[in-house]
């Protein structure tokens, strides 16, 4: 995903990481803040699909399937905590969450 305030994974860990992996880490993120934010969870719910959606569509193994709810999670409680904390404000998830349901539309 392009959005790379919200990426989940640390510098060192985004080579390592699959695409389906990052897409997870990532969309967990700014579902997790947007969470936060208060956003209309049937909202919410239909981004989560096409996230889960779209990572699945890009696993390269049972194992890389096999993490995407982990890392989603993850990424989930990182962007509630970004914030509670300051570290993401509630426009900026409006602007991540628009542009991954642009990205992730038609896998669903």
């Amino acid at each position: 995903m392009a959005v790379a305030f919200l990426l989940v994974l640390p510098v060192s860990a985004q080579a390592d990481a699959t695409a389906a992996q990052s897409i997870a880490g990532s969309g967990g993120r700014t579902v997790g803040a947007a969470k936060a934010c208060g956003i209309d969870p049937n909202e919410l719910e239909t981004a989560t699909k096409h996230i889960f959606a779209a990572a699945s569509q890009r696993a390269v193994s049972d194992f890389d399937r096999g993490t995407i709810h982990i890392i989603f999670a993850d990424g989930y409680d990182v962007g509630m905590d970004d914030i509670k904390t300051g570290r993401s404000n509630c426009d900026e998830v409006r602007d991540a969450l628009t542009k991954i349901e642009n990205e992730t539309r038609g896998h669903n």
